[in-house]
């Protein structure tokens, strides 16, 4: 196996081995810098100036202390630390560790000598409630990943997980595979995926792991990754349902129907990867919506889509129907 190391000069021509050779693609630590933090994950810079990212972690934090109380937690690969404070910040005792000695420079500075520089794959010392892993793995040599699995099962009993399934085009992506593929190295682990918990509060793929005395069968693993794409298939439907939602009510303002006010950007969920731009999407629905009204066959088809679209339950228009309606009872 001939391994190749990161480019520099030639930052993203590396995604992921496509030569057939069985080339072993090497991320330095050092790539992940202030460039990459601030350029590398998505259209918000992964930052303390944006206060999307303390808002978002604190509510995973919120969540998780509300589903398993633990006392002492554990975050694998922790960049920035927003995680491990909000852990703190909510009287949870919580560790991290990450590759990046920019990202653990930038944790909170009450926070820091809970946060250490080094590999995942290496031990993990003493025994937590909960260890979690969002969005790390994908960034390891598949080699390393697996001792990473095994690292993190060795500390806990109980494991909230992500891995990007489908973005091959961030450069440090070198081990992008789909959830079947982790749940069966949690599997050889002694872990069993939890099928009744919704993780889809971190992001649609996210899973949560359990010990349990006798390894998960292969029809529960199936089933397993056949939620976690039904998930990511609705999460899609959701996002495309709000595009066009507020496309719409952003034209009838241009024309008069609506208030200004209603048709403001379209919100950007904080999730980690997954934070839609606004103009993107404006755009986007835009072209959804032109491509329907001039097709007459498809306006029968679509113009009911479109209308759900403005039914949907999280649709400005039908919450205020619904307060107007509740004002008419009391």
């Amino acid at each position: 196996m001939r391994v190749r190391r990161w480019n520099f000069r030639d930052r993203g021509l590396w995604v992921n081995d496509t030569s057939g050779r069985g080339d072993l693609v090497v991320v330095p630590p050092a790539a992940f810098d202030a460039n990459y933090y601030a350029s590398h994950c998505g259209p918000v810079r992964y930052d303390r100036s944006e206060e999307v990212w303390g808002v978002f972690f604190g509510r995973i934090a919120d969540t998780l202390i509300r589903s398993f109380r633990p006392a002492r937690a554990f975050d694998a690969g922790c960049a920035l630390g927003f995680l491990v404070e909000a852990f703190w910040d909510r009287g949870v005792e919580c560790w991290g560790r990450d590759i990046s000695e920019y990202g653990i420079s930038q944790v909170r500075a009450d926070i820091r000598p809970f946060c250490s520089v080094g590999s995942i794959a290496d031990r993990i010392d003493g025994r937590y409630d909960l260890v979690t892993c969002i969005e790390v793995v994908e960034h390891m040599p598949e080699a390393e990943a697996k001792r990473a699995i095994a690292a993190i099962a060795n500390a806990t009993d109980r494991v909230l997980f992500s891995s990007s399934p489908e973005d091959l085009t961030e450069p440090t992506h070198v081990t992008v595979r789909p959830p079947i593929f982790w749940i069966r190295l949690f599997g050889e682990q002694g872990f069993s995926p939890v099928l009744s918990y919704d993780a889809t509060f971190v992001v649609a793929h996210t899973m949560l792991f359990e010990r349990t005395p006798k390894p998960p069968s292969e029809e529960m693993m199936q089933g397993a990754a056949e939620i976690a794409r039904l998930r990511m298939q609705v999460a899609k439907r959701d996002q495309t349902i709000h595009v066009l939602n507020t496309t719409i009510l952003q034209q009838q303002a241009a024309a008069g129907a609506l208030p200004t006010w209603k048709a403001g950007p379209i919100r950007q969920t904080a999730t980690l990867g997954e934070i839609a731009p606004a103009e993107e999407a404006s755009e986007e629905g835009a072209r959804a919506i032109e491509s329907i009204w001039a097709n007459p066959s498809r306006q029968d088809r679509f113009g009911i889509k479109l209308r759900a679209a403005l039914e949907h339950p999280f649709s400005s228009e039908r919450r205020k129907r619904r307060r107007n309606q509740l004002a008419r009872w009391r």
